[in-house]
């Protein structure tokens, strides 16, 4: 949804970032897989998975932190199993990045609305 907002070399990393998020549990589920081949063809073609070094030095501006984590958080909640190990992974990058407590779990309740709401679209188009 949000990967557009950020450069190859950010894309790049989200990717890495995704998988190392999907396997945090030791559970990798269809749903985040397809998610994340989801968000890869969202992105510049070509894009390869980066080395991650220094994440604040990558992502300067609020708008790539926050595409970053909304889309990290996306994919941890895609199996509806948010698993302490993912919540932690994803407290690390948000530290990382100088994004606050009180910041990221706004952005987590935003991802859960979001998917509550793909659930009552889907409730609709079943009848």
């Amino acid at each position: 949804m949000f990967v557009t907002r950020l450069s190859s070399r950010q894309q790049g990393l989200l990717l890495t970032l995704g998988k190392q998020l999907i396997a945090a549990d030791g559970n990798i589920h269809d749903k985040e897989t397809d998610l994340l081949a989801t968000l890869q063809a969202q992105m510049t073609p070509g894009i390869q998975a980066a080395a991650v070094h220094q994440l604040g030095e990558e992502f300067q501006t609020q708008e790539s932190k926050a595409a970053l984590l909304l889309e990290l958080l996306g994919l941890a909640h895609a199996d509806a199993d948010y698993h302490l190990d993912e919540k932690d992974f994803i407290a690390k990058v948000a530290l990382d990045l100088g994004v606050g407590k009180d910041l990221l779990a706004d952005m987590e309740s935003w991802v859960m609305r979001q998917f509550a709401l793909v659930r009552e679209a889907e409730e609709f188009m079943e009848g």
